[in-house]
């Protein structure tokens, strides 16, 4: 069970670190992995599917920073 925990924590700050701004608006990291995560075979978690728009939102906030041009 701490095993499970750690695998929790950690991709619950793996989600902060990728995408802090949507990952707050969508309601935290603990809120997605409650609605959305799932244990896997190999004592991982993995999320399963969300919507779309907030995907969209995250891969946006965590590209910004590798983007050449940010039309400014």
């Amino acid at each position: 069970m701490l095993r499970d925990l750690l695998a929790v924590d950690d991709l619950a700050q793996r989600l902060v670190e990728t995408a802090p701004k949507a990952v707050e608006a969508a309601g935290g990291a603990a809120t997605l992995i409650a609605l959305h995560g799932t244990p896997t075979g190999a004592l991982f978690w993995s999320l399963r599917p969300m919507r779309e728009d907030l995907w969209c939102a995250m891969a946006a906030e965590q590209q910004a920073p590798h983007r050449v041009n940010t039309g400014e």
